[in-house]
This record gives structure tokens, C-alpha cells and sequence, in this order.
């Protein structure tokens, strides 16, 4: 079991990261339009952003995709899926993953 919330807090830690290389490699929106999804990064440029496996960065960003955090190209271009970030806010992983803690007084 601990196990298992340390993968997960491992997970966190990585969206985070992610959303944060997306954010920084993502073209900017104008006149409230998203650019071409042929700009957008690639996986294999997110992967190399934080040295991790291409496959678990998409599994990363694919359950990003389910929780909106980003968007993905509706095909592959040039054989690449590409990713833009929704959320202008980093959520912090600490805040999703640790219980509150009462205070006595």
C-alpha cells in the first residue's frame, strides 16, 4: 500500500512537471484562438523536457487529457500525438495528494 502512494505521488510530481514543460513549449493563444495543433509539442519533445520514456509520458498526458488539464491533436501528425495545456494554473501535486492536518490550541 505504501507502494502504491508513492507511485502516485511519483504520478503527481510528473503531471506537474509536464504541465509546466507544456506550458513553457506551447505557442501562445491569439484573438482567443488555439494555434495549429501541427505547432503544438510532441510527445517525444515533452519526454526529452523531463528525461522520461515516451510511453509514460503519454499515459501521463492522456489521463491529464481526462482530468482537462490539456488537450490533444485530434490525429497524429507527422506520427506524433501533440499536447497543449488548458489549465494557466499549475495545480501543485502536494495539494491533491496530502491530508489536512487538525491543529490544537
Amino acid at each position: 500500500m505504501a507502494e502504491l502512494k508513492v507511485t502516485r505521488r511519483e504520478s503527481l510530481r510528473l503531471q506537474h512537471a509536464l504541465l509546466i514543460a507544456l506550458q513553457q513549449l506551447a505557442p501562445p493563444v491569439t484573438n482567443n484562438r488555439l494555434p495549429p495543433q501541427t505547432s503544438w509539442p510532441s510527445t517525444r519533445q515533452l519526454a526529452m523536457a523531463l528525461d522520461i520514456g515516451i510511453y509514460r509520458a503519454r499515459y501521463l498526458l492522456l489521463d491529464m487529457v481526462r482530468k482537462n488539464h490539456v488537450v490533444v491533436s485530434n490525429s497524429a501528425v507527422n506520427n506524433s500525438l501533440r499536447w497543449f495545456p488548458i489549465e494557466k494554473i499549475i495545480p501543485s501535486p502536494v495539494d491533491n495528494f496530502l491530508p489536512t492536518k487538525a491543529i490544537n490550541k
